[in-house]
């Protein structure tokens, strides 16, 4: 009887802290490659093929995004190594909007809801 209660509070203890080290591992992994697959979502929205046009300078993105936007105003902006994608502009903790490298044009703020996950 006794060993019968070892081995079931054995069995069920171990079976719980797999699934919380099993949680722990899949959390760690997401939060690894957050920063992949927010890009990997975006990019399906902000993929930009223009050959003919010219890329802007960094003060008329922007000028542009602060014109389209007023209350905006961005303090870091990021170009990607393919320049087919859309420039990110940064504001802190107000979010951050892509804007088309060639139009100037404001484009949004990417997969929000990936972002809020």
């Amino acid at each position: 009887m006794i060993r019968k209660t070892i081995f079931w509070a054995h069995l069920i203890s171990g079976v719980l802290t797999g699934l919380v080290i099993l949680m722990m591992s899949v959390t760690g992994v997401v939060l690894t490659y957050e920063r992949q697959m927010l890009d990997w979502a975006d990019s399906r929205t902000y993929d930009l093929s223009n050959e003919t046009a010219e890329r802007q300078d960094i003060a008329a993105l922007v000028a542009g995004a602060r014109a389209q936007a007023p209350d905006f105003s961005p303090t870091a902006i990021s170009f990607p190594s393919n320049s087919n994608r859309a420039v990110v502009l940064s504001a802190g903790r107000s979010g951050s909007r892509y804007v088309d490298p060639y139009s100037g044009e404001l484009l949004g703020a990417g997969a929000t809801r990936w972002h809020s996950f």
